[in-house]
């Protein structure tokens, strides 16, 4: 029996490696629905800058789909994918779709983790795309609040399957190291990459200073006004440019006013990404409970839900919920940059533009079915070592879209922590399991 357990348990531990790598790569597919259009029309702009085929032409960036759009097609593909485990365990076990219907307890729970986890996203959507808060404050917030809630309820759900707590602890804390290693990696490295791109500006545009003959020029030379310091006009005797100056202050102004109304944007938007890490700390415990009943809820007709089946109803509950926020949000909002768009635009989009999107879904629902799955074989618990999957993406985010690049030996630094962090985590989760 014993061994039995372990050959269960390194079974489970092998299908969580697969899923993480999983889990940290349908991000990379859902980014490129937006940068796949933009790098092709790039190396159509340089063919057409070097063949001379305009020499006075205005180029804009396509801003590829709109992410709404990228969202439907990626949830409607997840409860697709989600469909092939439940096919092939039917076909096993020859129970029929009855075993679908014949415990509602545990039918409505698992669909509450689908729709937690599906309002984790949109939180997630809503406070960057609505509220504007920051990408790397926002993923490391409800990462640690995932790992901490979702771990110590799992354990308390099935403390029989951790035989070593202690190195359950030592792990989340090596997770919570490495959450908070990966957000200030981000930070940082977005503030370097933007004052490097800043000074490069100021160094082509330019500053404002005396010519010494009462003019004032950019550093390229191209002249602003020309100011006679004599008589207090400028040297054509008007001050007609006054207008203009006060324009300028004025618009300062009104950038000073958009700040402090972003800022209270962003702080509604954190109270949002937290309601989301919240949700997020939940949705692994409701599924636990769904396929292994610890409440003994059909103790007495056959026991919990089979995992396929479970993952069914929490894809359906998922993309349900999905569907209906991503609609709301197509509408817009009074604080969202994003653009109006409706269910027709969307409909009209052929599958060129859905692919990325599609592949995203079915490698997320092939994720976190595996995730379930080994969950179920070495426990819950264990099973939030997937989190670590900024391992993967991270790697996609450099040699795929070239972030990462030119770093500081601080950044550097920063993301080596995060990488020892994760490791140490995992292994750490994976020794908890048993003796």
């Amino acid at each position: 029996m014993n061994e039995d357990n372990g050959v269960s348990e390194t079974g489970g531990i092998i299908l969580l490696m697969i899923s993480l790598f999983c889990l940290g790569t349908w991000p990379a597919f859902m980014r490129l629905c937006s940068c796949g259009q933009q790098l092709s029309q790039v190396v159509e702009l340089q063919q057409a800058v070097q063949g001379a085929l305009c020499s006075n032409c205005t180029f804009l960036r396509p801003q590829g789909r709109h992410p709404c759009h990228v969202y439907l097609d990626y949830s409607f593909c997840y409860v697709i994918a989600s469909l092939i485990p439940l096919i092939l365990e039917l076909l096993q076990s020859k129970q029929g779709f009855s075993a679908l219907f014949s415990k509602p307890l545990l039918v409505i729970t698992v669909m509450v983790g689908g729709f937690l986890l599906s309002l984790a996203n949109i939180a997630m959507q809503w406070s960057t795309s609505v509220y504007r808060a920051p990408l790397t404050t926002v993923v490391a917030l409800q990462s640690s609040l995932c790992v901490v809630l979702g771990t110590s309820s799992n354990y308390l759900l099935q403390p029989e399957r951790t035989s070593r707590p202690k190195f359950l602890w030592i792990g989340v804390t090596s997770f919570l190291i490495a959450i908070l290693s990966a957000s200030r990696a981000q930070t940082w490295y977005q503030k370097h990459h933007q004052h490097h791109h800043h000074h490069q500006h100021h160094e082509d545009r330019g500053s404002l200073h005396s010519a010494g003959n009462g003019s004032v020029v950019l550093s390229d030379g191209i002249p602003l006004r020309n100011y006679n310091n004599h008589d207090g006009c400028y040297g054509d005797n008007s001050c007609g440019n006054i207008v203009e100056l006060q324009e300028q202050i004025d618009n300062e102004k009104n950038s000073i006013d958009d700040t402090y109304e972003q800022f209270g944007n962003v702080q509604l938007g954190l109270i949002v990404a937290f309601g989301g890490g919240i949700c997020l700390g939940f949705f692994t415990p409701s599924f636990n409970i769904a396929v292994n009943d610890p409440f003994n809820w059909y103790a007495n007709n056959g026991g919990a839900l089979p995992v396929p089946c479970a993952n069914l109803w929490f894809s359906f509950a998922f993309a349900a919920c999905s569907v209906i926020g991503n609609l709301r949000l197509m509408r817009g909002t009074n604080y969202s940059s994003l653009a109006v768009t409706s269910w027709q635009d969307y409909l009209v989009e052929n599958f060129e533009e859905r692919k990325q999107a599609l592949a995203a879904g079915a490698l997320c629902a092939f994720g976190n079915w595996l995730q379930f799955q080994g969950g179920f074989l070495a426990g819950f618990a264990a099973a939030d070592m997937v989190q670590a999957y900024p391992l993967v993406a991270t790697l996609w985010d450099y040699f795929l879209f070239n972030e990462f690049h030119q770093m500081t030996y601080r950044v550097v630094a920063v993301l080596i922590l995060m990488y020892i962090s994760y490791l140490i985590g995992i292994s750490m989760l994976a020794f908890s399991i048993s003796e």
